[in-house]
Protein backbone atom coordinates (compact mmCIF):
# COMPACT_ATOMS: atom_id res chain seq x y z
CA UNK A 1 0.00 0.00 0.00
CA UNK A 2 2.87 2.38 1.01
CA UNK A 3 4.74 1.99 -2.75
CA UNK A 4 1.01 2.46 -4.63
CA UNK A 5 0.04 5.51 -2.25
CA UNK A 6 3.52 6.59 -2.97
CA UNK A 7 3.42 6.67 -6.67
CA UNK A 8 -0.25 8.33 -6.68
CA UNK A 9 1.29 11.37 -4.97
CA UNK A 10 3.95 11.17 -7.53
CA UNK A 11 1.30 11.40 -10.09
CA UNK A 12 -0.42 14.38 -8.39
CA UNK A 13 2.71 16.19 -7.76
CA UNK A 14 3.51 17.03 -11.74
CA UNK A 15 -0.53 18.12 -11.85
CA UNK A 16 0.48 20.84 -9.81
CA UNK A 17 2.31 24.27 -11.79
CA UNK A 18 5.43 24.86 -10.22
CA UNK A 19 6.58 29.10 -10.31
CA UNK A 20 10.52 27.37 -11.83
CA UNK A 21 8.94 24.77 -14.03
CA UNK A 22 10.30 24.69 -17.51
CA UNK A 23 7.95 24.75 -20.04
CA UNK A 24 9.23 21.92 -22.36
CA UNK A 25 9.13 19.56 -19.52
CA UNK A 26 6.61 16.33 -20.71
CA UNK A 27 2.80 16.34 -19.38
CA UNK A 28 1.97 13.06 -19.95
CA UNK A 29 1.71 12.53 -16.04
CA UNK A 30 3.84 9.30 -16.19
CA UNK A 31 6.76 9.05 -13.30
CA UNK A 32 9.69 6.58 -12.57
CA UNK A 33 10.18 5.52 -9.66
CA UNK A 34 14.01 5.42 -8.72
CA UNK A 35 14.21 5.40 -13.07
CA UNK A 36 12.98 3.46 -15.54
CA UNK A 37 15.28 0.55 -14.75
CA UNK A 38 13.11 -2.64 -14.78
CA UNK A 39 12.49 -3.08 -18.96
CA UNK A 40 16.58 -3.42 -19.57
CA UNK A 41 17.14 -4.13 -16.26
CA UNK A 42 19.18 -1.04 -15.14
CA UNK A 43 20.07 -0.40 -11.73
CA UNK A 44 17.49 1.49 -9.45
CA UNK A 45 18.33 5.19 -9.24
CA UNK A 46 21.62 4.47 -11.25
CA UNK A 47 22.41 7.39 -13.83
CA UNK A 48 20.98 4.61 -16.30
CA UNK A 49 17.83 4.56 -15.39
CA UNK A 50 17.27 7.91 -15.04
CA UNK A 51 18.62 8.17 -18.84
CA UNK A 52 16.11 5.59 -19.63
CA UNK A 53 13.43 7.62 -17.57
CA UNK A 54 14.24 10.45 -20.18
CA UNK A 55 14.66 8.34 -23.48
CA UNK A 56 11.08 7.07 -22.81
CA UNK A 57 9.57 10.64 -22.52
CA UNK A 58 8.52 10.67 -18.92
CA UNK A 59 7.33 13.62 -17.20
CA UNK A 60 8.88 12.92 -13.92
CA UNK A 61 12.38 10.71 -13.01
CA UNK A 62 12.06 9.90 -9.01
CA UNK A 63 15.06 8.98 -6.98
CA UNK A 64 16.09 9.18 -3.21
CA UNK A 65 18.85 10.79 -1.26
CA UNK A 66 20.66 9.34 1.77
CA UNK A 67 23.66 11.22 3.34
CA UNK A 68 26.71 9.34 4.26
CA UNK A 69 29.14 9.52 7.49
CA UNK A 70 30.91 12.29 6.19
CA UNK A 71 28.29 14.48 4.73
CA UNK A 72 27.91 13.23 1.34
CA UNK A 73 24.39 13.06 -0.10
CA UNK A 74 24.11 9.81 -2.76
CA UNK A 75 21.30 8.53 -4.59
CA UNK A 76 20.11 5.37 -3.50
CA UNK A 77 16.82 3.62 -2.70
CA UNK A 78 18.23 1.60 0.27
CA UNK A 79 19.57 2.74 3.39
CA UNK A 80 22.28 0.73 2.24
CA UNK A 81 24.01 0.41 -0.68
CA UNK A 82 25.33 -3.08 -1.43
CA UNK A 83 25.27 -4.07 1.91
CA UNK A 84 26.89 -1.12 3.12
CA UNK A 85 25.19 1.08 5.76
CA UNK A 86 25.43 4.48 3.77
CA UNK A 87 24.37 6.47 6.60
CA UNK A 88 27.36 4.92 8.93
CA UNK A 89 29.85 4.82 5.86
CA UNK A 90 32.12 6.83 4.52
CA UNK A 91 31.56 7.63 0.79
CA UNK A 92 35.35 6.90 -0.04
CA UNK A 93 34.33 3.01 2.06
CA UNK A 94 30.68 2.94 -0.31
CA UNK A 95 33.51 3.74 -3.65
CA UNK A 96 34.69 0.19 -2.94
CA UNK A 97 31.13 -1.26 -4.47
CA UNK A 98 29.49 -0.74 -7.65
CA UNK A 99 26.24 -1.23 -9.56
CA UNK A 100 26.13 -4.50 -11.68
CA UNK A 101 26.42 -2.29 -14.94
CA UNK A 102 29.73 -1.32 -13.21
CA UNK A 103 28.37 2.27 -12.20
CA UNK A 104 29.52 3.57 -8.99
CA UNK A 105 27.10 5.17 -6.36
CA UNK A 106 26.23 8.70 -7.76
CA UNK A 107 26.60 11.68 -5.60
CA UNK A 108 23.54 14.52 -5.89
CA UNK A 109 25.69 16.61 -7.94
CA UNK A 110 26.19 13.94 -10.34
CA UNK A 111 22.71 12.94 -10.54
CA UNK A 112 21.55 17.09 -10.90
CA UNK A 113 24.24 17.21 -13.78
CA UNK A 114 23.17 14.36 -15.48
CA UNK A 115 19.31 15.25 -14.76
CA UNK A 116 20.03 18.98 -16.28
CA UNK A 117 21.31 17.59 -20.04
CA UNK A 118 18.15 17.40 -20.33
CA UNK A 119 14.42 19.63 -20.36
CA UNK A 120 11.53 17.40 -21.16
CA UNK A 121 11.66 14.83 -17.42
CA UNK A 122 11.36 16.99 -14.36
CA UNK A 123 13.59 15.25 -10.95
CA UNK A 124 11.74 14.11 -8.19
CA UNK A 125 13.83 14.30 -5.83
CA UNK A 126 13.09 12.15 -2.44
CA UNK A 127 14.46 13.10 0.42
CA UNK A 128 14.86 10.30 2.61
CA UNK A 129 14.55 10.25 6.31
CA UNK A 130 17.63 9.57 8.80
CA UNK A 131 17.09 6.05 10.86
CA UNK A 132 19.44 7.98 13.55
CA UNK A 133 17.91 10.91 14.26
CA UNK A 134 15.24 13.75 13.14
CA UNK A 135 18.23 15.95 13.56
CA UNK A 136 20.27 14.59 11.09
CA UNK A 137 16.95 14.79 8.34
CA UNK A 138 16.93 18.24 8.96
CA UNK A 139 20.35 18.42 8.12
CA UNK A 140 19.85 16.24 5.01
CA UNK A 141 16.99 18.28 3.62
CA UNK A 142 19.08 21.48 4.16
CA UNK A 143 22.05 20.34 2.74
CA UNK A 144 19.59 18.67 -0.38
CA UNK A 145 18.01 22.23 -1.15
CA UNK A 146 21.81 23.78 -1.21
CA UNK A 147 22.98 21.68 -3.08
CA UNK A 148 19.77 21.79 -6.45
CA UNK A 149 20.78 25.49 -5.40
CA UNK A 150 24.52 25.13 -5.95
CA UNK A 151 23.62 23.08 -9.06
CA UNK A 152 21.08 25.76 -10.44
CA UNK A 153 18.75 22.86 -10.85
CA UNK A 154 15.83 24.12 -8.94
CA UNK A 155 13.52 24.23 -12.40
CA UNK A 156 13.70 20.75 -12.97
CA UNK A 157 13.14 19.64 -9.40
CA UNK A 158 10.30 18.99 -6.69
CA UNK A 159 10.73 17.51 -3.59
CA UNK A 160 8.69 14.56 -1.70
CA UNK A 161 9.33 13.65 1.70
CA UNK A 162 8.38 10.80 4.44
CA UNK A 163 9.71 13.54 7.15
CA UNK A 164 7.92 16.12 8.78
CA UNK A 165 10.77 17.68 10.56
CA UNK A 166 13.00 17.49 6.84
CA UNK A 167 10.38 19.15 4.69
CA UNK A 168 9.93 22.10 6.64
CA UNK A 169 13.86 22.43 6.81
CA UNK A 170 13.55 22.46 2.76
CA UNK A 171 10.85 24.91 3.18
CA UNK A 172 12.80 27.65 5.10
CA UNK A 173 15.77 27.04 3.06
CA UNK A 174 13.55 27.61 -0.09
CA UNK A 175 10.32 28.83 0.27
CA UNK A 176 9.31 28.92 -3.01
CA UNK A 177 10.52 25.20 -3.68
CA UNK A 178 7.76 22.30 -3.91
CA UNK A 179 7.71 20.47 -0.83
CA UNK A 180 4.93 17.80 -0.59
CA UNK A 181 4.91 15.68 2.60
CA UNK A 182 3.58 12.12 2.04
CA UNK A 183 3.36 9.99 5.11
CA UNK A 184 -0.48 11.14 5.63
CA UNK A 185 0.02 11.82 9.48
CA UNK A 186 -0.82 15.87 8.72
CA UNK A 187 -4.30 17.14 7.69
CA UNK A 188 -4.54 19.11 4.12
CA UNK A 189 -5.19 22.80 6.49
CA UNK A 190 -1.70 21.66 8.67
CA UNK A 191 0.06 21.15 5.65
CA UNK A 192 -1.13 24.01 3.68
CA UNK A 193 -0.06 26.71 6.78
CA UNK A 194 3.54 25.02 7.15
CA UNK A 195 3.97 25.84 3.67
CA UNK A 196 3.82 22.22 2.34
CA UNK A 197 2.03 21.21 -1.73
CA UNK A 198 -1.00 20.16 -0.75
CA UNK A 199 -2.09 16.87 -2.46
CA UNK A 200 -5.61 15.85 -1.84
CA UNK A 201 -5.80 11.62 -2.63
CA UNK A 202 -8.76 9.44 -2.94
CA UNK A 203 -7.86 5.98 -2.53
CA UNK A 204 -10.17 3.11 -3.38
CA UNK A 205 -10.46 -0.25 -1.42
Amino acid sequence: MKLSLTLFLLAMLVQIPSGFAQKSFHQNKVIAHRGAWKSKGHPQNSLASLNEAVSLGCEGSEFDVWMTADGILVVNHDADFMGMPIETSTYDQLLSKTYENGEKLATVEEYLAEGKKQKGTKLIFEIKPSKISVARSEEIAIKSVKAVKKMKARKWVDYITFSYEGGLKAIETDPKANVAYLSGDKTPKELKEAGFLVLITILAY
